[in-house]
């Protein structure tokens, strides 16, 4: 009898340990989709199962707890990753990825193995993590490649520098333990999510896709809402997201992304400002002390735009700042005043929009910088991308560009006529 293939015996082992697959489809593996599902012996109707994954089949740091959840397979005693639960600086997503890199050592003797052989290897994944030079002049000048930023403060640098350390602190742990650790490498691991569900993870994601995901007891149900027809490929969609989002976390991009936005960051915050922008801003400002996360804010693209979208917080409702999140201008609205010890209240609607009319000179200014910084570096790009990486860092690199540029267009239309006296700051707030 012929030995079985990769993906019969990924499907028998699927089947045996209670997974479930839809019965109408297959797997099947192409250059563009890599291994995916299609609906090959009849049509799909909504409201079908098309995959169940049990909690049991998953591997995450759970499988390693000396008294993991009521069918999870327990691998306390077998694994050294174990010993790494009692470190506090080790995250659990960590301790899953390490799980996963000694599964993989393990190769046929592991639970996973027929699993573990079809995910992607190095040479295949397609993150920014993972890229080497003749992809990464791809992100030169973007968010995760900035310029005059030293390479571990961008955010792919901030991003494999967290991996590393964390990395480094469980191999430490191991080593303390008088584990060998020689063939565990960064290089071992595949992915970097804290729970993984086999085979579900093979439905590739598509932008629009209406699916149900129901869960009972950890079990993953995946049921479509729409009609797959007969030899068409069933996608899973993992909500919507911007390039960004899709490039890091899964390393590829979708062109024309309609949910596609471009991250801007403001500078650290003085406390006394930080508790104004709570007082104004309180959804947005939330913290107690400025952290990070909060000063970072998403430009969208004018597939997304809404009408009245920029009328919060007192922003003036004109169509440049459409592309402009509004608690961004109201927060660059209230740090000017304070820096310029000015007060919205103690002068007139005039004055007022004269303030508005610096935040928008300052917002184009900062956005035709930015815009800058990126096409400085379009004389390095290769003439074309030669690698699927290079392919998806070339589609996030033009969505950045198109939002920019559209943000600028409004920006500048706004104030250009301002700049020359055409017309007057009383008359520009007339739309």
């Amino acid at each position: 009898m012929e030995p079985l293939s990769k993906v019969d015996e990924l499907t028998q082992w699927f089947g045996e340990n209670g997974g479930h697959l839809n019965e109408a489809i297959e797997m099947f593996h192409s250059c563009v989709y890599g291994y995916h599902y299609v609906a090959k012996s009849r049509p799909i109707d909504p409201k079908e199962t098309v995959c169940r994954c049990p909690f049991s089949l998953t591997l995450s740091h759970l499988n390693v707890i000396s008294a993991p959840p009521a069918g999870i397979r327990n691998c306390s005693l077998e694994s050294v990753c174990s010993k790494l639960l009692d470190n506090p600086k080790i995250n659990r997503g960590t301790i899953a990825i390490l799980f996963l890199a000694e599964q993989r050592l393990k190769g046929t003797d592991s639970f996973w193995f027929p699993y573990i052989q079809l995910l992607p290897t190095e040479v295949d994944i397609t993150t920014p993590l993972w890229f080497k030079d003749e992809e990464l002049v791809y992100l030169k000048g973007t968010n995760l490649l900035s310029n005059n930023t030293p390479p571990e403060k961008t955010s792919v640098g901030q991003q494999e520098g967290l991996y590393r350390e964390q990395w480094e602190l469980g191999i430490s742990e191991l080593k303390d333990a008088g584990v060998s650790t020689d063939n565990l490498t960064c290089e071992s691991t595949n992915s970097s999510f804290p729970v993984l569900y086999p085979v579900l993870d093979i439905f590739n994601h598509r932008l629009g896709t209406k699916v149900k995901w129901q869960f009972h007891k950890g079990d993953f149900n995946l049921c479509l809402e729409e009609r797959v027809e007969q030899g068409m490929q069933v996608f899973n969609n993992y909500s919507p997201k911007g390039n960004e989002d899709l490039l890091m976390g899964f390393g590829f991009c979708i062109p024309d992304n309609p949910y596609d936005q471009v991250a801007v960051r403001l500078g650290e915050i003085q406390p006394e400002m930080h508790r104004k922008l709570r007082d104004d801003i309180p959804d947005h400002w939330r913290s107690e002390t400025w952290e990070l996360k909060e000063s970072v804010f998403y430009l969208r693209a004018a597939s997304q735009y809404t009408p009245g979208y920029s009328n919060m917080y007192g922003v003036p409702k004109l169509s440049c700042l459409r592309g402009i999140p509004p608690e961004l201008a109201k927060s660059l609205f209230l740090i000017i005043l304070d820096r310029n010890k000015l007060s919205p209240l103690s002068e007139e609607v005039a004055g007022e929009k004269k303030n508005w009319v610096g935040i928008i000179d300052a917002l184009l200014h900062q956005m035709e910088y930015t815009l800058m910084g990126i096409n400085q570096w379009n004389g390095e790009l290769p003439d074309f991308p030669s690698t699927a990486g290079a392919k998806a860092a070339l589609i996030y690199r033009t969505g950045q560009v198109k939002i920019l540029e559209e943000v600028i267009s409004e920006l500048k239309t706004f104030m250009d006529p301002l700049r020359a006296g055409v017309v007057s700051i009383e008359d520009s707030f007339m739309e």
